[in-house]
């Protein structure tokens, strides 16, 4: 498996090349198949799949208390920006003169260094000061509203490998159930759900952000809150709680009627939790 970070869709071996946008280089980032990851796992296979788009820095899913728990899950993660999945790589666990799986964060995780829910292979990447702001999506103009100034401040555009959840689940991991998914894209998390496709059914739980409705977006294009909750309802998922990402601690019930209510009436973005129907 080989990260791709040039800007074509060749899958010819360039090793590495520069122009006048910057300077690129193919390196394989993880094993393949996929499978031969979980050897080491009992089994040889994960007792459940967990998937996170957008693995910055705080809330990974790597430190949740459920998959802290578990004893043969496996944690795939996305998180285009280099630093930051360079920390992740330095999480796994092990004497620093010892060889590290190719790949790891974790006994039971693998990061990727990509952006998920594109239809292309690559994709320009907006940086911006504030970096958990950084987006696919381009910035608003005008002011950043609620959110500091410095998240509207678009420094950079780089390029960045981006996938789909579809292949992820199909290729991958050969269309197993997929036990959570968690996305925090700043305003794609729509669009990373859609890259699913016929998958999407694969996938049992899923927590995901949207910009509150009365609120101006800080991302160009992004859909919100109530958007969002219908497109998950009209898709065959339930909303069990929803809360104001400034009082996490306060989650509220979101189903029937509630969840529309939430989108219309709260004043900067939710979080939202679906679980599939029957």
């Amino acid at each position: 498996m080989r990260l791709c970070l040039l800007p074509i869709l060749s899958h010819a071996w360039y090793g590495w090349r520069e122009d006048e946008t910057g300077i690129y280089a193919e390196v394989q980032v993880a094993s393949a198949p996929f499978k031969s990851n979980f050897a080491h796992l009992k089994d040889g296979k994960p007792r459940r799949i967990w998937i996170e788009v957008g693995a910055h820095v705080w809330e990974n899913l790597q430190y949740s208390p459920e998959f802290g728990r578990s004893q043969n899950d496996f944690l795939i993660s996305f998180e285009p920006l280099l630093d930051k999945y360079a920390m992740l790589l330095s999480e796994y666990k092990a004497d620093v003169t010892q060889r590290r799986p190719l790949g790891f964060q974790h006994q039971r995780g693998l990061v990727f260094p990509f952006a998920v829910g594109c239809d292309e292979r690559y994709t320009p990447f907006t940086v911006t000061t504030y970096d958990m702001c950084s987006t696919v999506l381009g910035m608003t103009s005008g002011s950043a509203g609620y959110w500091p100034e410095a998240c509207s401040n678009a420094v950079d555009k780089r390029m960045v490998p981006c996938i789909t959840l579809r292949h992820v689940i199909e290729s991958w991991l050969s269309g197993q159930d997929v036990f959570y998914l968690k996305i925090d894209a700043q305003g794609f998390d729509l669009n990373v759900v859609q890259s699913a496709g016929p998958m999407l059914r694969k996938v049992e739980h899923i927590e995901l952000e949207g910009a509150c409705d009365r609120v101006s977006g800080l991302y160009a294009s992004a859909p919100n809150c109530s958007t969002i909750w219908n497109h998950m309802n009209r898709a065959g998922y339930l909303c069990v709680w929803m809360h104001d990402i400034r009082s996490p601690e306060v989650k509220q019930a979101c189903d029937r009627n509630f969840g529309g209510n939430l989108c219309q009436s709260c004043d900067r973005e939710m979080n939202m939790f679906f679980t599939r129907l029957p």
